[in-house]
């Protein structure tokens, strides 16, 4: 596997860029520029990530195609930097589905309709239709709230999208969306890599903790100092091919990404 982080801290050019991701012990990281970014700095950053062995691991849309008056303008950000992942390499060009309300990543019923799934997957169809993809896949990220919200929703998703270049970005931890599966994460682990490995294009890495009190509330922590089972995870990726990106993501400072990379690497031993 390639363990990088999927954070990307203040620098000023491309080569601090990539100084900074060796002097964490990263191997693999999202790609820090956008498509309207210049040419000649997209290929400067592209040439750093070679020279210092960095995988591109991801390009981010972070947009919803159902957000009111927006359709039109999400799906050409979406085929622009689709194009930009696959100009560049990028292992995968990664977004979640896309709320079906006011906020872009928010929780609402109509998240859950049939209609909703049915658009989802004509967003994604239309999308790769659009573009002949040589390099990246076109992945979304699992999410608690919206599609696809548990493993075997993404194989459905997987079987009716039915494209070569649509693959699968696992973010585990995002499924445990209640008491049951913080408890039984082995089990959840265990499925999704049953269902979904063949597919598997990216993963994201991160532990959690259910916090006291009488409201259901989980929260991201250092890997490491949660529940999640890290090591369990890591043994399942091991099965994947060797270059698969696991991306850290959501700590809070250059030196904590230090110690979660040292942190998950002891875990694997």
């Amino acid at each position: 596997m390639r363990l990088g982080i999927g954070d990307v801290f203040l620098h000023g050019t491309a080569e601090e860029w990539g100084k900074q991701l060796i002097a964490i012990g990263a191997s693999a990281a999202s790609f820090p520029l956008k498509y309207s970014d210049s040419v000649k700095e997209i290929d400067e950053y592209v040439q750093v990530a070679k020279d210092c062995s960095i995988q591109i691991a991801e390009v981010g849309i972070w947009k919803s195609p159902f957000q009111k008056n927006q359709q039109a303008s999400v799906f050409e950000v979406a085929s622009k930097q689709l194009e930009l992942a696959d100009y560049i390499q990028a292992r995968c060009c990664v977004n979640i589905s896309g709320a079906f309300g006011e906020v872009w990543d928010g929780c609402y019923l109509e998240n859950y309709s049939q209609n909703s799934y049915d658009q989802v997957v004509s967003f994604i169809q239309k999308l790769l239709a659009n573009i002949s993809l040589k390099h990246t896949y076109f992945v979304i990220e699992s999410m608690p709230w919206m599609i696809p919200d548990s493993p075997e929703q993404y194989r459905k998703l997987v079987n009716d999208v039915n494209h070569s270049r649509f693959g699968v970005h696992l973010d585990i931890c995002n499924w445990i969306n209640q008491p049951y599966w913080y408890v039984h994460n082995r089990q959840l682990i265990k499925k999704s890599f049953d269902l979904l490995a063949p597919f598997t294009k990216s993963i994201h890495l991160k532990d959690l903790i259910l916090d006291p009190g009488s409201v259901v509330r989980f929260r991201e922590t250092m890997p490491g100092s949660g529940q999640f089972d890290i090591a369990y995870l890591l043994e399942n990726i091991r099965q994947l091919p060797a270059d698969i990106p696991v991306l850290l993501e959501h700590l809070s400072s250059f030196e904590e990404y230090q110690i979660a990379l040292k942190r998950v690497i002891d875990l694997g031993k």
